[in-house]
């Protein structure tokens, strides 16, 4: 169910299906295009380009689906379904492969590299520059592998992966379910466990992004965010923003 309402969504309009179509269908069936489009897709869901057999299957679903709902748009949902609810999407996998200087070790490949360091940069599946650099084999070189790494960093998405990675490392989620009896913490309000998550994660995208100072600063800068409330909590100045 979830597969379909996403891929509904895909195809809700016009300016979406001219973000993710590279083509204009001929006409009700045009496997073409199909195959086109479908392909750009799923090398962006699976992280990796499509093999000729998984790509024939997948286009098949969307032509066959086009022919019996006679629209071209419905038939290619069918298609993005597929793709989405493929164990290819769902799992990360990464098994790596031999290493061509040791048999007895694995070493991981361009794509599973660009997926592994995606998701640590950016919490998130690589995007078609990333993954053209995997297809060109430029994640095995170590200058390769830095330059698109430092792509990443300067990318906003970076600031959310790393929210994302320490809201993880400090357990800041479980303050979304902070409670206190105002009747004894004057201070307290059902907002303030989201406001010191927000604190906390502030401090460290500065550290990181806006100062580029070293990481043990986290632990001994005397500098941080305040709203209001906070501010109340803390016994200091409320802020004028």
């Amino acid at each position: 169910d979830a597969a379909f309402a996403i891929a509904t969504q895909a195809m809700d309009t016009d300016i979406l299906q001219a973000r993710l179509l590279p083509c204009e269908p001929s006409g009700t069936i045009d496997a073409e295009c199909s195959a086109q489009s479908l392909d750009i897709i799923g090398q962006l869901a699976w992280r990796r380009p499509l093999d000729n057999d998984e790509l024939t299957r997948i286009t098949d679903i969307a032509t066959n689906a086009a022919e019996v709902m006679d629209n071209f748009y419905v038939g290619l949902e069918f298609g993005i379904a597929g793709l989405l609810q493929s164990p290819n999407f769902l799992f990360r996998i990464e098994t790596g492969e031999p290493d061509p200087n040791d048999a007895s070790k694995q070493v991981f490949n361009d794509f599973e590299l660009a997926s592994r360091l995606s998701f640590f940069l950016w919490n998130t599946t690589p995007d078609l520059e990333l993954l053209e650099a995997a297809a060109a084999g430029e994640l095995s070189t170590r200058d390769g592998l830095f330059t698109q790494a430092s792509r990443l960093l300067e990318s906003p998405r970076a600031r959310v992966g790393l929210s994302n990675f320490f809201s993880d490392q400090l357990k800041l989620y479980e303050l979304d379910h902070l409670s206190k009896d105002p009747t004894l913490f004057e201070h307290y309000n059902t907002q303030l466990g989201a406001d010191a998550a927000e604190e906390t994660l502030s401090v460290i995208e500065r550290i990181v992004f806006d100062e580029e100072s070293d990481y043990r600063d986290v632990m001994t800068t005397s500098e941080t965010f305040v709203n209001p409330r906070l501010a109340a909590l803390y016994n200091i100045p409320a802020p004028v923003e």
